[in-house]
């Protein structure tokens, strides 16, 4: 199963989830790194070495398909141009956009927000609707802040805290939560990266995922031993 969620990740063809597979993949080495350490040396040296060898060759060759090729190519090194360039232009547009029409809309919206959805038909009656017929502003975190106001984005960046700080006394090994419920906020932390480029409130099954490791990581046990 983790091995096809590796292969979705990266067939989805998207940086951030990418970037976040990355920062998820450090941040376990780094709170498991005793476990590893003492796996790792407990296997024989030749055949750390095959292994070695076995895993580059593997990776050399992914990279010489050309459909695995492509996507690198694509995604990584053509981020000027194209569509991607375009895409870009248009999430930072509507970032602005967003950002000065919730800061000159009436100061209690700050606090309550718009409403769930607002921006939607907030998008589809600014001047750029005709122009990229884009309805969201591909960052959840903008969506939270104009549909549900400070206040939420406060309680997102808290929950975010515990989350880190969760993996900082576990990495300290000071911590009696459990792997399981580390691995909870790891993930969590790697879905708020992904937030940053796409609307995941609209996109249930992250969301909902998202929601889950939220509950854990608030409702663990305390982070540190007595």
């Amino acid at each position: 199963m983790k091995v096809v969620y590796l292969v979705a990740i990266f067939l989805c063809m998207s940086r951030s989830a990418w970037l976040a597979l990355l920062l998820g993949l450090f941040l376990f080495v780094v709170i498991n790194k005793n476990t590893i350490t003492k796996l790792y040396v407990t296997i024989k040296r030749p055949i750390r070495i095959i292994l070695w060898i076995l895993l580059l060759t593997i990776i050399i060759g992914l990279l010489q398909i050309p459909e695995v090729s492509e996507v690198i190519t694509t995604r990584l090194f053509h981020i000027k141009t194209g569509p991607v360039s375009e895409a870009y232009s248009v999430r930072t547009t509507h970032s602005v956009y967003l950002l000065d029409i919730f800061f000159h809309c009436n100061p209690i919206f700050w606090i309550t927000g718009h409403g769930p959805g607002s921006t939607v038909p907030m998008f589809m009656s600014s001047p750029y609707w005709e122009l990229d017929h884009y309805n969201v502003v591909d960052n959840s975190y903008l969506s939270v802040l104009y549909e549900y106001g400070i206040v939420m984005i406060i309680a997102i960046v808290y929950i975010l805290f515990l989350a880190f700080r969760k993996l900082y006394y576990k990495f300290r090994s000071e911590s009696c939560i459990s792997n399981e419920d580390a691995i909870y906020a790891l993930m969590f932390i790697c879905g708020a990266v992904t937030a940053f480029f796409y609307d995941l409130q609209y996109i249930m099954a992250p969301t909902l995922m998202m929601m889950i490791m939220t509950a854990t990581v608030i409702t663990s046990k305390e982070d540190k031993t007595a």
